[in-house]
């Protein structure tokens, strides 16, 4: 089968069960028996002239085979044949888009149905969506027009995965330029959450200092980051260590005596003093 558009996200379309439609999808039959122009082709074909002439001025089908049969949320599908009437198209046509597919009638006798995949124009039911158009072979036989839509469902609310408190603090994080989706909850240090992020540049650490946003990075995240900084007027140092066998691990080091910087090497000085990254608990 040749088409003129892929299907969305690569699916192969399974034979079509005339009962069953996809869970998330909006699925309108349309036919009126075997081809043919009746009233409803002839008036679809007079509303779409242009486009028929278009279609015709193509010299893709053989002559005299483009047949309008349906409109759908926007969307003309219409029937033809090419290579002398041994293959049957669907052509799909929407303002500026066109689509279409085709397969040997001996392939259509197999398979049941041949289809082409467009996109529902502006102003339309579920515009920007996807449409399936297809010719149909019914039960009895008869061929059939028939779409089908794919709604594009919302993703969860990232929110929903932070309290109100981690919330406030991603939002200071976005007014200083970071995009709070890209971002994922490391730990803690008390009730102060502590972030990292995945760039293309490697592995970053970003935490809410008493001065603004502080960030440290690194190409690779096994070598270790370390960051050193004042949080609630205590010196602080957020470490993190990370393998192929676990993530980023977070280990949080307080109230040391010692000035501010970003990505200082390690020093043993440091392990007295510590807090728990999920409790916030001190401990030393």
């Amino acid at each position: 089968m040749e088409t003129g558009a892929p299907s969305p996200n690569g699916r192969r379309w399974p034979r079509l069960a005339v009962s069953a439609l996809a869970t998330l999808a909006i699925g309108v039959g349309i036919g009126w028996g075997m081809w043919g122009w009746d009233g409803r082709a002839s008036a679809l074909a007079a509303a779409h002239s242009d486009t028929l002439a278009e279609i015709e001025a193509q010299m893709l089908y053989d002559p005299g085979t483009v047949v309008p049969l349906a409109e759908e949320r926007g969307v003309v599908i219409w029937r033809a044949e090419r290579s002398d009437g041994t293959e049957l198209c669907v052509i799909a046509t929407a303002p500026e888009r066109t689509a279409y597919g085709c397969m040997t009638h001996e392939e259509f006798d197999t398979t049941g149905w041949v289809n082409a995949t467009i996109m529902v124009p502006d102003g339309e039911e579920n515009a920007g969506d996807m449409m399936m158009a297809a010719l149909v072979r019914m039960p009895d036989g008869e061929l059939n027009a028939y779409t089908q839509v794919w709604v594009q469902t919302m993703e969860p609310d990232w929110q929903s995965r932070y309290s109100e408190d981690e919330l406030t603090q991603l939002r200071e994080i976005e007014a200083a330029g970071y995009d709070p989706q890209s971002l994922e909850l490391l730990g803690y240090d008390g009730r102060r959450a502590v972030w990292s992020q995945w760039t293309a540049g490697g592995f970053c650490l970003i935490a809410l200092a008493d001065d603004g946003v502080v960030e440290a990075c690194g190409e690779d995240p096994e070598a270790g980051l370390s960051m050193q900084i004042i949080v609630d007027g205590l010196p602080t140092r957020y470490v993190v260590q990370s393998s192929s066998m676990r993530g980023p691990q977070l280990t949080v080091f307080k109230d040391v005596d010692t000035e501010y910087s970003v990505g200082a090497d390690d020093d043993p000085m440091f392990d007295d003093f510590f807090v728990d990254d999920t409790t916030g608990e001190f401990s030393g």
